[in-house]
């Protein structure tokens, strides 16, 4: 399952065409990657960690490692 939405970026000024709006009830994380000039959006897990992990600067991963309370 793919939780990352690409965002259009402009490529001659790196700006976003369009935010993502506020949802009630979620997180929504944005990563701006201006080595590679790509912009993806997420929803963040309930009860949990996102980790996202770099490589030489570039984002490279997203980790998701959710859990629930007992």
């Amino acid at each position: 399952m793919n939780r990352l939405k690409n965002l259009e970026v402009c490529e001659e000024t790196l700006q976003l065409t369009e935010l993502p709006k506020i949802e009630e009830d979620k997180v929504i994380v944005m990563i701006l990657d201006g080595f590679q000039g790509k912009a993806r959006a997420f929803e963040a897990v309930h009860h949990g960690k996102t980790i996202i992990e770099t490589a030489k600067g570039k984002a490279f991963k997203v980790s998701f490692d959710e859990g629930e309370l007992f």
